[in-house]
């Protein structure tokens, strides 16, 4: 029980400065992309915790990685092409 509370507290803790770091930065997607990534780690934990398997560890961390990537570069990418609706709509105008 007290190695349980002591991990539980550890995840806590590395939650709580990740988000912090991201806060500071005041910058949206960076905020969303941590939120993202430990969402992510959340969920793939329940099933290896509940089988006791460390079978979830490299596919986790892959999946992880790979949809904070992809979540970056489609935020990155709407950004980018409402800009240019923006712009179209101004010089039309």
């Amino acid at each position: 029980m007290k190695t349980s509370l002591k991990e539980l507290f550890f995840a806590l803790l590395a939650f709580t400065l990740s988000f912090s770091v991201a806060y500071i930065t005041e910058i949206k997607i960076v905020k969303d992309a941590v939120l993202l990534a430990f969402l992510i780690q959340w969920i793939l934990f329940i099933p290896a915790y509940i089988f006791q398997t460390e079978k979830f560890y490299d596919l986790s961390g892959s999946l992880t990685y790979i949809s904070v990537v992809l979540f970056w570069h489609l935020r990155i990418i709407i950004f980018l092409i409402l800009i240019q609706f923006v712009q179209l709509d101004v010089i039309q105008n």
